[in-house]
């Protein structure tokens, strides 16, 4: 029996790196050993560029947060996370780095035909910034691993998206190594956002959408005000006490094989996703 790990579909699913006729370009999946992330402060708001989700990428951002604070004396004021054009990369990272900010509920959920493939997967309650006001900036680069992060936090309230819809790239593959040193790529699930709609073809609707927004001040600034009346209405987009949308199992972050998600009409998500068109 092979082990592997999940990996959402990266640098050669994205839309760069796809040949005329619809097909990828053959490659390694060299994304997944880039520079996991950049830190950068302007004043006391931390930004932090997520270049690639890798084995490092929680963990570097996780440092860059302990480092903000020290900097500014404990008074950190707010987040941005950059995941523009970030193609992806492991499913365990993207989970794992949503968890520093969600302190519980749903990050994510997997579904597909086998049993195995139907995993849920929830907040540990062991975040590190839960309380500091996030910004997740996203664009039509903006997949898969990216996806996720943004859908969890937006729907969980924890953070205003802003920018463009993104990709729309929400399967789970699963790498098999071959005795001659090459690759079967093998997509065995899909993913289901905590607010219970496939991110596959769908995206992340920003919550604050600049695709149409003029290039002038008062342009933005009545963006702002329509979003900050948006998320003063609903702080979250999760589904309220009686719904059929899957609930944290009580023995860990992993929904049980067989238990399967009720997920939503793509109608509505499909008219938003076009409505807040793709810009890269």
């Amino acid at each position: 029996m092979v082990r592997t790990t999940p990996v959402l579909p990266g640098a050669a699913d994205h839309p760069g790196n796809r040949s005329e006729d619809g097909g990828t370009r053959p490659r390694r999946r060299q994304a997944l050993r880039r520079r996991a992330a950049s830190a950068a402060r302007d004043g006391d708001i931390a930004v932090f560029h997520i270049l690639s989700f890798n084995q490092s990428t929680t963990q570097r951002l996780a440092e860059g947060l302990a480092e903000a604070r020290r900097q500014t004396g404990g008074r950190l004021a707010g987040i941005v996370l950059d995941l523009r054009s970030n193609p992806g990369g492991l499913l365990d990272q993207a989970v794992s780095l949503a968890d520093l900010f969600i302190h519980n509920g749903p990050i994510v959920s997997t579904v597909g035909r086998h049993p195995a493939s139907q995993q849920y997967f929830a907040a540990s309650g062991r975040s590190v910034a839960a309380q500091i006001p996030v910004v997740v900036l996203i664009n039509g680069g903006s997949a898969s691993s990216s996806e996720i992060v943004a859908a969890a936090l937006q729907d969980a309230g924890r953070a205003v998206v802003i920018g463009s819809s993104s990709y729309g790239k929400g399967t789970v593959q699963t790498v098999l190594r071959l005795p001659n040193q090459g690759e079967l790529i093998v997509t065995w699930a899909r993913l289901v956002a905590p607010s219970g709609y496939l991110l596959q073809r769908h995206g992340v609707v920003p919550t604050l959408c600049t695709a149409d927004l003029g290039d002038d001040l008062q342009a933005l600034e009545s963006g702002l005000r329509a979003t900050v009346l948006a998320v003063s209405a609903s702080p979250s987009r999760l589904p309220q006490t009686g719904s059929r949308s899957p609930r944290s199992p009580r023995t860990g972050p992993r929904r049980r094989p067989g238990s399967r998600p009720a997920i939503r009409s793509s109608r509505s998500m499909a008219s938003r996703h076009r409505d807040c068109r793709r810009a890269m």
